[in-house]
């Protein structure tokens, strides 16, 4: 059986710019066409009575939003404008999916909008920025029960001596991190553990397993004697239904950032994530190559963990310069990262609250990712804005990975979520290979040109890469 996967496009692409986002207006309405387009309660489409969540959620229960509100700034750079709505989820894409879900809840029960964006950022400034908490604060006075949850449970704070000082041709940076905790989800948090399932546990030097340069050591002892735990907030896991709402954006350490690697957002507990293995073939994939001395020690002193959790920051990057040196795990050879991405899509669809995996979907999840302005280069923080105008959606997260990487003009075959996602087995997640999905809407038009790929995944738009049979439409 074909996966389906809707398809819409907004020519000229752009987002309805006041608050609260009312319809009529085109994102409104291609986000309801996706719906419609996907089959949900088909026997009612354009009465009242309409009701497309209405068979998993019930009056009195709940729903989950999750966007990608992943950050304001990157480092030194301030994100504003187009440059945060090209790493952020716009609300004019959530607006319609609150309506319908306060629809399905007929009056009684809760939405939830929810995010665990990177430990640093300001998201009370993203939120503002971006028109969300103007959006909520209009739809509680109109009677919605709609709120937003920070899933995280701590976070830092920035404090700078200096901050993006100019100064030739580089900017300077020092200051700290002042750690914080926070109150996280009311509801707490479950441990699901993958165990000798994982994808990990097939790595050679997983002793080396790390998240972040500044947590070198905890993804390694999370990781170990065939333990792969991950961390997901009740709210989540208890919701009737989940619709996760990332953005379409290039990611310099998975190529894409879509709806698998958005799963990372639904956890207190990114550190637990291995990222990449600390170091270089053949025993690390934390760099493309031996980075030689100077490289090494300028990545290093970046950023490094003082007492309380605290970190200080010292930086001096080249402004404009592309990178040299893949650092991170930011580059096609990461043989890590792929593999914690789709542990934790199966820990998440698969887990129950006891932290074992079940042998069938716990949860109804939905994917509809916001490609109005998506954004290109070194993403996922530092992506240019690229008006594409789609939008994409499905329940099989594969599948809309796939579809989301072709309208990028990529090739979705050099992608190993999407490849390597037949792995996950007897926990499927979905198919990714385009003879198996059911494309519906308005088809599969490749952007030309293709996105421009974060460094070191040119392949993805390579003439050569995207020479195939003709796409299916």
């Amino acid at each position: 059986m074909k996966s389906a996967v809707a398809v819409r496009r907004i020519d000229p692409p752009h987002y309805p710019s006041v608050s609260p986002f009312d319809p009529p207006n085109p994102v409104y309405a291609a986000v309801v066409g996706l719906l419609e387009l996907l089959g949900l309660d088909r026997e009612r489409v354009g009465t009242p009575q309409w009701n497309p969540f209405g068979p998993w959620v019930r009056p009195g229960g709940s729903v989950v939003l999750k966007p990608n509100f992943v950050t304001n700034r990157d480092r030194e750079k301030l994100l504003v404008g187009d440059e945060l709505v090209a790493s952020s989820t716009h609300p004019a894409v959530l607006r319609p999916l609150i309506d319908l879900g306060w629809r399905a809840l007929q009056g009684r029960g809760t939405i939830t909008v929810v995010d665990s964006p990177i430990e640093g950022s300001d998201i009370e400034d993203t939120r503002a920025r971006l028109g969300f908490d103007r959006m909520v604060a209009e739809l509680q006075a109109r009677g919605v029960e709609v709120r937003w949850l920070d899933l995280r449970d701590f976070s830092y704070r920035r404090h700078f001596l200096l901050d993006d000082v100019r100064l030739a041709g580089r900017s300077l940076n020092l200051g700290w991190l002042e750690h914080r905790s926070q109150a996280g989800d009311p509801r707490g948090y479950t441990t699901i553990d993958v165990g000798a399932q994982s994808l990990l546990h097939e790595l050679p030097h997983r002793e080396r397993l790390a998240f972040h340069k500044r947590d070198y050591r905890v993804a390694a002892r999370m990781h170990a004697d065939g333990s792969h735990p991950y961390s997901f907030a009740n709210t989540v896991l208890d919701a009737d239904l989940v619709v996760n709402v990332p953005k379409l954006k290039t990611h310099k350490k998975s190529g894409v950032t879509l709806a698998l690697k958005s799963v990372i957002g639904l956890s207190n507990r990114k550190i637990w994530m291995p990222h990449f293995r600390r170091g270089w073939a053949p025993w690390g994939d934390e760099y493309d190559r031996k980075p030689h001395l100077g490289e090494r020690i300028g990545n290093r002193l970046t950023r490094f963990p003082v007492w309380g959790g605290h970190s200080v920051v010292l930086n001096c990057p080249r402004l404009g310069a592309p990178p040299v040196l893949a650092e991170g795990g930011g580059h096609p050879g990461n043989e890590t990262l792929w593999r914690t991405i789709l542990d934790l899509n199966v820990a998440f669809l698969y887990g129950k609250r006891d932290g074992t995996l079940a042998d069938h979907p716990q949860r109804r999840v939905l994917h509809v990712v916001d490609g109005i302005v998506g954004g290109e280069g070194e993403g996922p923080l530092r992506a240019t804005p690229r008006r594409a105008g789609v939008l994409v959606a499905a329940f099989d997260p594969v599948a809309v990975e796939a579809v989301g990487a072709e309208c990028m003009g990529f090739d979705s075959r050099a992608l190993p979520t999407v490849t390597q996602a037949g792995r996950t087995s007897p926990h499927v997640l979905g198919r990714g290979d385009l003879e198996h999905i059911e494309l519906l809407g308005d088809g599969l038009v490749p952007s030309a040109p293709p996105f421009r790929p974060a460094r070191f995944w040119e392949h993805l738009a390579h003439p050569v890469a995207r020479s195939r049979s003709p796409l299916p439409t």
